[in-house]
């Protein structure tokens, strides 16, 4: 073959891989030219994008460089001043190349070793000193970095209002993504929010940590995955889910799942419900699991403003809250809300919940070491396999106070209460007490208690029968109260 076909051949196969591939290399070309490296050692005068040997000394001359395009802003090793509000635009990322950590802090071994020094400083990561606030932008996100606020009242905000005051159409703002951010507050009553998700679409936050700060993690979102969430030492509250008047889509918290949370000291309301605003519809369809509560006034609080909308299709599931001054979980209005597997130690009082419409449905829940009430329950209730122990001399284990309660299958201990005496019930039952039937006589196994129970006729008595198994001296005896067949 000639020189001349030779080379020809040779074009025709590098037109035809070049067109096959002509997409894929263009975009990979677009990917590394909108990347801005920032570094300690970087030259403003000198720097180019897509050179990580021509970084730039300051975020701010980064974002000139990017002109509004859009890309990646990889930040390095030290600490950055935080870029103006006006230089953020939509498709950018903040990503760091190591998240620093919080100096002078005991490390936390386990959830009772909480006596923390408050940090002063980030240390040792990508820094950014000051607020980082995105307004009204989409696809946008932080990653692997930590933000010193450095005295100024907000963390990390990203906000889709116009002008503060009209929501914009939240559906317009997506890909909002943070993950492995620390925030660090000046002190506990700094007014402000270390985290503040506001109006957004289904934001996507996973293994966050702040300290300080009146707020520590808040979200006025539609929808959002919430996953491996921190906070330690707010005034206010540490984790608020809040529903806000201000949106054109109503039931502005919906469709949300918070889980693998920890909040220490957590203020007033270390995790807070929040249907403040009377125009918003209410929080729907939120799942909350697999969290611990230390320290803080009251641990979960539903709050309920008047006029304010009920709280609807709710689960909280695995959760534990230890030593608060006040309620572990103070709720109302609850309509189909379920509360299973919580664990509430050292309070004054443990679940306080009132049903509406569907009501509430209380499961395998626990209250040790109250000095007033472990469960106190109003309107519509249903609850199964709750635990009231060493409430104090002054406590109670139940107090009901219910226009329609259900008591279904399993022996509910009282242990150590005032009195030892499940009768700590403080009864305006309106519409009775339903009682379920069981297979099987229940256990009584405290001396001076007893038990009342509708029988199946699988155990003692005959179907339809009300029994009552009292057990007192060292003996217990059953007996049947009420002959369903002599009705």
């Amino acid at each position: 073959m000639a020189k001349q076909e030779i080379l020809q051949e040779l074009g025709s196969i590098f037109r035809e891989k070049l067109n096959d591939n002509f997409t894929e290399l263009y975009e990979f070309a677009q990917e590394e030219t909108s990347v801005a490296y920032v570094r300690s050692v970087g030259d403003n005068n000198n720097a180019y994008i897509a050179r990580p040997d021509k970084p730039f000394l300051t975020i701010e001359a980064a974002l000139d460089a990017l002109n509004g395009a859009g890309g990646v802003i990889d930040i390095g090793i030290g600490s950055f001043v935080a870029p103006p509000l006006e230089k953020i635009t939509d498709n950018l990322h903040f990503i760091g190349v190591k998240k620093p950590s919080f100096d002078n802090i005991t490390i936390i071994t386990d959830f009772e070793n909480v006596n923390s020094t408050y940090p002063n400083n980030l240390i040792n990561g990508s820094i950014i000193v000051g607020s980082l606030i995105f307004r009204n932008k989409k696809n946008v996100s932080v990653k692997n970095l930590g933000i010193d606020t450095n005295g100024e009242p907000e963390g990390l905000m990203v906000s889709n209002y116009e002008d503060s005051i009209y929501p914009l159409d939240s559906r317009l703002n997506g890909g909002i993504e943070i993950s492995d951010v620390l925030v660090l507050m000046n002190s506990p009553s700094l007014l402000g929010h270390a985290f503040l998700l506001e109006n957004l679409n289904n934001p996507i936050v996973s293994n966050i940590e702040s300290w300080g700060g009146y707020h520590g993690f808040v979200s006025k979102s539609f929808g959002g995955t919430f996953n491996g969430i921190i906070t330690h030492s707010n005034a206010g509250e540490g984790i608020n889910l809040k529903s806000n008047g201000l949106v054109a889509e109503g039931n502005f918290v919906k469709d949300t799942i918070l889980s693998n949370f920890k909040i220490y000291n957590g203020g007033f309301n270390p995790l807070l419900f929040d249907n403040r605003d009377i125009n918003a519809t209410g929080l729907q369809n939120v799942i909350v699991s697999n969290g611990m509560i230390m320290g803080g006034h009251i641990g979960i609080t539903f709050f309920d403003p008047p006029g304010s909308a009920l709280y609807k299709d709710i689960i909280l599931n695995n959760i534990i809250i230890k030593d608060v001054l006040q309620y572990g979980i103070k709720s109302t209005r609850l309509s189909n809300v379920s509360f299973s597997n919580i664990n509430i130690s050292g309070c004054e009082f443990g679940l306080q919940a009132t049903g509406e419409g569907v009501g509430v449905f209380v499961n395998n829940c626990s209250v040790f070491n109250a000095s007033g009430i472990a469960f106190a329950f109003a309107g519509k209730v249903s609850f199964n396999h709750i635990h009231a122990e060493d409430i104090g001399n002054a406590g109670y284990g139940y107090g009901i106070y219910s226009e329609d309660l259900t008591v279904t299958g399993g022996h509910h201990r009282i242990i150590n209460c005032k009195d030892d005496y499940l009768g700590a019930f403080l009864p305006a039952f309106q519409n009775g007490v339903a009682l379920i039937k069981l297979d099987a006589d229940p256990a009584v196994d405290k001396d001076q208690t007893s038990v009342i129970w509708q029988s199946s006729g699988a155990g003692t008595g005959d179907d339809g029968d009300i029994m009552i198994k009292i057990k007192a001296g060292g003996v217990t005896k059953i007996t049947t109260l009420i002959d369903f067949s002599t009705l």
